[in-house]
């Protein structure tokens, strides 16, 4: 029992290690990166001196996650990301995995914390994020549940609006409909009253025929 628990003592040593070499090999790469005058230092260390009329390209990466090789000649497709993505889901998979980590022995649960350790060491010196937090998923899971009522609330205020204003313009359009056939039915009474007048009245003849009683 003694010499496992000096092995396993001498593992967890060795993945420490490890972990810190990764972690100053990450910094370095973002030194290499940030133009700080301390990447002079680590191009005399770790890389020869070019030699005249030599040059060498970076890898050159765009915004929808494509990449150009070192020649500048052919685009590598963006790589997908390993692990769940959306909070709900990523807060799903730490809740079982907490819960099936929470049930095994205290040795057991050493191992898989130093491995989870080295691991997240890894994925964060190749730039990866750990999603692993509970507490920060809940957090994240919150945010997106919230902004998603504001969208809908906002997308049925503004199809509200639009239904209003739909039905105030045709209300409008029937109001001015009706006040057009008042306005001609008017008219023609004005009109068939005049004419009536005109026709009534019996016009008398040339002369005096007519105009003296016997």
């Amino acid at each position: 029992r003694r010499k496992k628990e000096e092995q396993r003592k001498a593992h967890k040593k060795e993945l420490r290690r490890e972990a810190k070499e990764a972690e100053e090999r990450r910094r370095e790469e973002q030194l290499r990166g940030s133009g700080s005058p301390a990447t002079a230092i680590f191009e005399r260390r770790d890389s020869p001196r070019p030699s005249e009329n030599s040059f060498a390209f970076s890898r050159l990466a765009f915004e929808d996650g494509t990449a150009a090789d070192a020649s500048l000649s052919t685009l590598n497709d963006a790589k997908k990301k390993k692990g769940p993505q959306d909070p709900k889901t990523a807060l799903l998979a730490a809740q079982k995995k907490q819960a099936r980590i929470s049930g095994l022995d205290a040795g057991k649960k050493a191992d898989i914390e130093e491995k989870d350790m080295w691991l997240h060491a890894k994925k964060r010196a190749h730039g990866e994020r750990v999603r692993d937090d509970t507490s920060l998923l809940k957090k994240a899971l919150k945010r997106k549940e919230k902004q998603k009522n504001k969208s809908e609330r906002e997308w049925k205020e503004r199809e509200e609006n639009i239904t209003k204003a739909r039905e105030a313009k045709q209300k409008k359009r029937e109001t001015n409909l009706q006040k057009r056939r008042d306005e001609k039915g008017q008219k023609g009474k004005k009109k068939g009253g005049s004419s009536g007048g005109a026709k009534g009245k019996k016009k008398g003849r040339p002369g005096f025929e007519g105009r003296f009683k016997a």
